[in-house]
């Protein structure tokens, strides 16, 4: 989970850098506005702070390019704050709005898991890989970071699950059986390329479950991407029945069926710019990249 903030370090020098959500913590408001005073966290969030966050260097070089960091809540705020260092906070951000940022991408990730069980041909979707999970969705999740405990109390409050138990690497669900007999009864009801755009993809690679064709990644795709007559254009591949995601040799993949492979390879060099300027910027909406970032916060000082 990708943002931009201004991270902060005591001595008053700031460091504008995108940060990258690594794991969450969620406080009770007194030890959360003692974050915010002194700039520790608690010790028993020490051991999360030194695996998952880190102000990270290329090779050879001594700038700081991103910074992975935890995000702290307070149980009853809406704003955040970035934190990042080890054995205590060496940087820090406020987070403006962070609840309904963190909020909404939980649930695009437990609407995914839920539409899983919807799909009667999928491979074993009673076990979902938490590292695959995060792959599709551009997050780390895992079940010591806090974001899979906040993935999973989401879950647990969705009809489509009667039990889940989160395991060390994956999640085992039990999905309500009625749902699924019911999905399994109407063919109607597969899950295609265009249902699971809903939910945004980022990093992916569209294969054919027979053929062998050409691959591409797909820096991101959802149901914004196209435009009408892009959604028109492509109608066949949007329509093609996902049979199975997984981590392959070139990444995040999802392979369809129902579509022809030349097709899939066609739509993939399409949204990369393979495709003439006219043709492109009739089927893909443009990024204004004049409007401001929704993500973009100013930063904090921590005493």
């Amino acid at each position: 989970m990708k943002t931009k903030l201004t991270m902060h370090m005591p001595e008053e020098l700031e460091d504008s850098r995108d940060v990258e959500i690594t794991g969450v913590v969620t406080l009770p408001d007194r030890e959360y506005q003692t974050v915010l005073t002194t700039g520790q966290l608690p010790d028993r969030y020490i051991d999360r702070l030194n695996k998952y966050t880190e102000a990270v260097m290329p090779p050879r070089s001594t700038m700081i390019s991103v910074y992975k960091a935890l995000l702290v809540l307070s149980e009853d705020g809406e704003d955040g704050t970035a934190v990042c260092g080890k054995d205590h906070v060496s940087y820090a951000s406020v987070f403006p709005g962070a609840r309904e940022w963190l909020d909404r991408r939980i649930k695009q990730m437990a609407d995914f898991v839920c539409e899983l069980g919807h799909v009667p041909d999928i491979k074993n979707p009673g076990q979902v890989d938490l590292n695959d999970l995060g792959c599709i969705f551009d997050s780390v999740v895992t079940s010591d970071n806090g974001t899979g405990e906040l993935l999973k109390q989401e879950l647990e409050k969705r009809q489509e699950i009667t039990d889940i138990i989160m395991m060390e690497d994956c999640f085992e669900i039990n999905y309500c059986l009625a749902n699924f007999q019911d999905f399994v009864s109407s063919n109607a009801k597969t899950l295609t390329l265009l249902g699971l755009i809903g939910c945004k993809l980022n990093d992916i690679h569209l294969c054919h479950c027979d053929e062998d064709h050409d691959v591409s990644t797909i820096v991101e795709l959802n149901d914004s991407t196209l435009t009408e007559q892009g959604k028109k254009a492509w109608a066949d591949v949007l329509n093609a029945k996902v049979e199975r995601i997984y981590t392959g040799i070139y990444g995040t993949q999802i392979e369809l069926s129902g579509v022809e492979a030349e097709r899939l390879c066609d739509f993939s060099r399409m949204l990369t710019g393979y495709v003439s300027t006219e043709d492109y910027d009739r089927w893909v909406n443009d990024k204004n990249d004049n409007a401001p970032d929704e993500e973009e916060s100013t930063g904090m000082i921590m005493q």
